[in-house]
């Protein structure tokens, strides 16, 4: 699933990655990157997908835990 949401926004606009996936979470958690969305609870940890943008478009998504 998180394979399918990379590639979708692989390029995007930030302004259309806001529109999909509304607000980021907590813009103190992992300090360096331009967006970070809680996901949900992942056996112990939560899962954080993170992005960072060049230009104004998506250049790097990671996903995370706490």
């Amino acid at each position: 699933m998180l394979d399918d949401v990379e590639k979708r926004i692989q390029s995007m606009k930030r302004s259309d990655l806001d529109a999909l996936l509304g607000p980021q979470s907590d813009p103190a958690y992992f300090k360096g990157w331009d967006l970070r969305y809680w996901l949900g609870p992942n056996d112990l940890d939560s899962w954080w997908p993170l992005v960072r943008f060049h230009n104004g478009i998506v250049s790097e998504m990671r996903v995370s835990s706490d």
